[in-house]
């Protein structure tokens, strides 16, 4: 804006212009400007870093083909009784049905259930596999499915941790050399659901050896960061390694804060989860904000259709 003086040597009109009623409260305006700031924050790219810049820009495209939007309100929109798709993303191989009220939830402000959570799990498994085909030198990732945590911590309802109701989930691996060796992975996910209320993720880097806990409402997630450490522990011993008490005691450990994207609503946090698991598996920066959460929706819907990530 124009000082005044600067107006008058210009040769412009200086007009008063009438106070403008303000559309939202102080606090409507506070959360805006904390969206963008967290947004800002997370589109700073390095120089390192503009090779990916393919990679995140796939990532943030908008959905808005019409043919495209209708298949995704279609699915919004099934009764909750339609058998929308299926894989083989359970136990052993197993059969996942999802139903119109599973994709329901996959619209604006809903909380999604395991079922979406476990199929998108498997479909970055699928994908992981089939980069290790086009380069077999290249480490395995390996993604469980939700109920991981929830049968380390509530066997028979004990609430306290329990191997022995998990030590057969290594068998699972079959990608490490030699098989169900969770050392020999480049990383490893599991999509936390907290007492039906809210989901998170746990990450072991095991290349890096660091366990990460990402919460898109700040949690710190210490208890399952802990069990997660105890696991390797016990895999370490149950594999006859070295040293198994001490394996992990050096490894990084990073608690889940606000310094990661947050959501801005109680219902996003399945979708932060997912988008979370898709970005780090690329080994790309979490470079996303609650602005993208809708867009996110419409691609895990497509996403789930096809069988196959975008």
């Amino acid at each position: 804006a124009y000082e005044e003086e600067d107006a008058e040597r210009l040769g412009l009109a200086v007009v008063e212009m009438p106070e403008c009623p303000v559309p939202y409260s102080e606090e409507e305006i506070e959360i805006w400007q904390d969206r963008l700031s967290e947004l800002e924050a997370n589109m700073m790219v390095s120089d390192e870093d503009e090779g990916d810049d393919d990679a995140y820009a796939s990532m943030l495209t908008r959905i808005t083909d019409p043919a495209e939007m209708a298949r995704i309100h279609e699915a919004w929109d099934a009764p909750a009784d339609q058998r929308i798709i299926a894989a083989n993303a359970g136990a052993g191989g197993s059969e996942i049905v999802v139903f119109g009220k599973h994709t329901q939830r996959l619209s604006p402000a809903s909380w999604l259930f395991d079922e979406v959570i476990n199929v998108y799990m498997f479909l970055l498994q699928e994908r992981d596999d089939e980069l290790r085909r086009q380069d077999p030198t290249r480490k395995p990732s390996h993604f469980f499915n939700s109920y991981f945590f929830e049968k380390m911590f509530e066997p028979d309802g004990r609430n306290r941790y329990d191997y022995s109701q998990i030590k057969r989930w290594s068998r699972k691996i079959k990608s490490t050399t030699p098989k169900g060796d969770v050392f020999e992975l480049d990383k490893m996910f599991i999509p936390v659901n907290i007492s039906n209320s809210h989901w998170t993720l746990a990450v072991a880097f095991v290349k890096e050896k660091k366990f990460v806990y990402y919460d898109s409402m700040g949690g710190s997630g210490r208890d399952y960061i802990a069990g997660l450490k105890q696991y390797f522990k016990d895999e370490a011993k149950a594999k006859g390694k070295a040293n198994w008490e001490t394996i992990v005691d050096d490894w990084e450990v990073v608690l889940g804060s606000r310094n990661t994207p947050q959501q801005s609503n109680g219902s996003d946090c399945g979708v932060f989860t997912s988008t979370t698991a898709n970005y780090l598996a690329q080994d790309l920066e979490l470079r996303f904000s609650s602005l993208d959460a809708d867009n996110f929706r419409r691609r895990m819907t497509l996403e789930l259709l096809e069988l196959q990530l975008l």
